[in-house]
């Protein structure tokens, strides 16, 4: 063989493989970003379905007493907002089943055919928010104030 064509075949060959492995990287690319939006979409719905618990802790608290206060704001509101966030936790948490105590613990939610009525209160949403904290990628967030956990009331709001 020629050296002319021993270089052209060698051309050649790198070629193919310098073509190989640019569709391998493109695909591997292709598959790695829609895995990365697949995560992106599973973490928007559990960060909608945490936010949703902590509005519920918020209508929770509200309409609650606490340390012989009356509650700062009574009203009506949707118990389905419970269950929704209650069902987005089970399916879109890391861990249902440590976010779900944490949140039952935070409202005293419980089972009144087996369970007696547990004390919740504001050192519950400060757990809760803890864990919250943890399922979204934020566990740096260290919030210590244990005198202002929830808003019991601010100069004209409701």
């Amino acid at each position: 063989m020629k050296d002319n064509e021993k270089s052209a075949r060698l051309t050649a060959k790198v070629a193919v493989i310098c073509t190989i492995v640019t569709v391998v990287v493109q695909i591997t690319g292709f598959v790695w970003n829609i895995h990365e939006k697949h995560n992106e979409e599973l973490m928007q719905h559990r960060r909608e379905a945490l936010f949703s618990a902590l509005q519920v802790v918020d209508h929770v608290y509200a309409n609650s007493e606490f340390n012989n206060r009356p509650a700062s704001n009574p009203h009506q509101w949707d118990i389905s907002q419970t269950r929704d966030a209650m069902n987005g936790i089970i399916i879109y948490s890391r861990d249902p089943n440590v976010v779900l105590d944490s949140f039952s613990k935070a409202i005293g939610m419980h089972n009144p055919d087996t369970e007696n009525v547990p004390m919740f209160g504001p050192k519950g949403l400060a757990e809760f928010r803890d864990v919250v904290c943890e399922e979204l990628g934020v566990s740096g967030v260290q919030y210590l104030n244990t005198n202002q956990i929830w808003i019991y009331k601010l100069p004209g709001a409701k």
